[in-house]
């Protein structure tokens, strides 16, 4: 990945912990999950703990605990 995509990744998961916890934008749990699943796409770890949390919770989307496992199991291989 070059350092663009590093920057791309890392803002995705900024701008969807902003939706998230509602800092400087209101709370959208859907959006949040959308640019989370992004950054979790591109290999970001914490992305990929972020969007796994969601899925187990049913934040912005219905509870799937089968998504839940699969990222958390892919954030877990990388630490």
């Amino acid at each position: 990945v070059s350092k663009e995509g590093e920057f791309v990744e890392f803002g995705e998961f900024l701008l969807g912990e902003c939706y998230s916890k509602g800092v400087a934008i209101e709370r959208n749990y859907e959006k949040a999950l959308f640019y989370l699943l992004r950054s979790a796409g591109r290999g970001l770890c914490s992305a990929q703990g972020a969007v796994a949390f969601k899925y187990q919770n049913g934040l912005g989307c219905e509870r799937q605990t089968g998504k839940a496992i699969y990222w958390f199991c892919k954030a877990s291989k990388q630490g």
